[in-house]
């Protein structure tokens, strides 16, 4: 019976006649800035299904939260993190995070877009580059060399645009 009924559902299709447009107001629309507000969008690469209370326990650890996380998953391996407080930008600057042994791709989130139209194709990388001499340890130096590897987002350097430790 499931089989034959998946079936009828899959060849289900609406002729032109059954098509119906629907008005919309625009004051029935919520604020999407209001409700996307200290949100993020993330995508998990991986293909197992996600247990969404495992996933809430294993970021509140990692972030340090005791408490004011909500994740709601919004299409096929897309979730919104939403947090009570200041705490999304924080998280983003952290990243890359991993949740069991798979990629968690995090982006600003505005409420307006399509979650699953949001490109997630990139991820942000701390990249730490080691054995450099003191004198070539600079934003200059730290630029190209990241570069060369992809786009650069940030060197962190002191007031002085020392890169040292």
């Amino acid at each position: 019976m499931d089989k034959t009924l998946e079936d009828l559902w899959n060849k289900l299709t609406l002729i032109e006649d059954e098509r119906t447009e629907v008005l919309v107001e625009k004051e029935w629309i919520d604020d999407p800035s209001e409700v996307s507000k200290n949100c993020l969008l993330g995508k998990i690469l991986m293909r197992k299904p996600v247990n969404l209370e495992v996933m809430k326990t294993v970021f509140m650890k990692l972030w340090n939260m005791s408490s004011g996380l909500q994740i709601k998953e919004v299409g096929e391996r897309h979730f919104v993190f939403q947090f009570s407080d200041g705490l999304a930008k924080n998280v983003l600057q952290k990243q890359p995070w991993s949740f069991n042994r798979s990629l968690m791709v995090l982006k600003e989130f505005d409420g307006y877009a399509k979650p699953e139209l949001v490109n997630m194709d990139c991820c942000t990388f701390r990249v730490q580059i080691h054995g450099l001499p003191l004198g070539m340890m600079n934003e200059k130096i730290g630029t190209i060399l990241g570069e060369a590897i992809e786009d650069v987002e940030e060197v962190e350097t002191d007031e002085e645009q020392s890169a040292w430790g």
